[in-house]
């Protein structure tokens, strides 16, 4: 149990920082992918001086010191898959919230099963709490096995 304890808090951490200023952590990173393209490219093909002075004074740099209009275009390509993106970062927290109630109802199944007497609609021997205390216990053996 304790390791899909850990394993929500750190989805939800990680949920959490990602949502905070990702697009410009994206927009960061393709500048960052561009810079390589463009130094590999610079030193394979023969572009025009003027090309290769404008990037080395204005662009070869880290993306914090671009200028706004030039982190602009980078915005543009993060923008492209921003819906994906975001399709995701709604999702994920949702989808978190879920398996935390499911553990929770596990757990509740799995403590009370012990306090329940054989229901009159069970066949003749079988004692509903032990079954179900069986089945969640089961359960939550197999979220820790997936979580190895």
């Amino acid at each position: 149990m304790a390791k899909l304890d850990e394993w929500l808090e750190k989805q939800e951490k990680l949920c959490e920082e990602a949502t905070g200023g990702l697009y410009e952590k994206l927009a960061e990173a393709e500048h960052n992918q561009w810079w390589d393209w463009s130094i590999d490219i610079a030193s394979k093909e023969k572009l025009s001086k003027e090309r290769i002075e404008h990037w080395e004074t204005n662009c070869w740099k880290p993306y914090k010191e671009l200028t706004e209009q030039l982190k602009d275009l980078d915005r543009r390509e993060v923008e492209r898959i921003w819906p994906h993106i975001e399709k995701f970062i709604v999702s994920l927290p949702q989808a978190l919230k879920i398996i935390r109630k499911i553990k929770e109802a596990l757990e509740f199944y799995e403590k009370g099963s012990h306090l329940w007497a054989e229901s009159e609609q069970a066949p003749p021997g079988v004692n509903v709490g032990e079954t179900i205390g069986h089945y969640a216990r089961q359960a939550l053996k197999d979220i820790e096995e997936v979580l190895q």
